[in-house]
């Protein structure tokens, strides 16, 4: 078996976008679809990126079992420029090596993992659908923490972290224990970040 994890290097940015993309459609049409349907949108973005993750571990892992080259232990997907001003030139891109490798499997794995958990325990909320929403968006802005091979990126996935925390935090925010740990946990992400 020869495997050719280079033929999906150019398919990195799918791995964060799945989640993000289902968050987006659960957030905008989430109330119209059914429970049936958000679980699904939900579950099968995480899982797809699951796939793709682990579609680049194997071989990074494990490249005499599968015949993969040497060559294929470090994986990069320049995503153009942000924005030129002179001479200063700032590039978005993903990088992939063993180290990211590993976590992009656990993030896709255990959040993949968590909404399986979750549609069965979220089954008789109301607001079914923003749960999922906010969950996918964590898993989807991780995803770009783990990937980043710049700053701008890295911080995007660093501040859509600390968002998505708040607003899972704060799910219940008509409950006040719940939307005082929002504000404490947002406060506290807010005052790391500052140093």
């Amino acid at each position: 078996m020869n495997w050719d994890v280079r033929s999906i290097e150019d398919s990195l940015f799918f791995i964060p976008l799945l989640p993000l993309l289902g968050a987006a459609v659960l957030r905008l049409a989430g109330r119209h679809l059914g429970k049936g349907n958000v679980t699904l949108i939900a579950c099968a973005t995480v899982f797809t990126s699951f796939v793709l993750s682990t579609l680049i571990l194997v071989p990074m892992a494990f490249p005499r079992l599968v015949g993969a080259s040497v060559a294929t232990q470090l994986l990069g997907q320049d995503l153009g420029t942000w924005f030129s001003a002179g001479s200063l030139d700032v590039r978005l891109s993903l990088y992939v090596d063993h180290l990211n490798a590993v976590l992009l499997a656990v993030v896709t794995g255990i959040g993949f993992v968590i909404h399986v958990y979750s549609a069965e325990y979220m089954k008789d909320e109301p607001d079914y659908h923003r749960y999922f929403a906010y969950l996918n968006l964590f898993v989807g802005f991780m995803l770009v923490l783990v990937l980043a091979n710049d700053l701008v990126l890295l911080f995007v996935g660093w501040e859509g972290v600390g968002l998505c925390s708040y607003l899972l935090i704060g799910f219940w925010y008509a409950k006040t224990q719940a939307a005082a740990a929002a504000r404490k946990a947002f406060l506290v992400t807010r005052l790391g970040d500052v140093g």
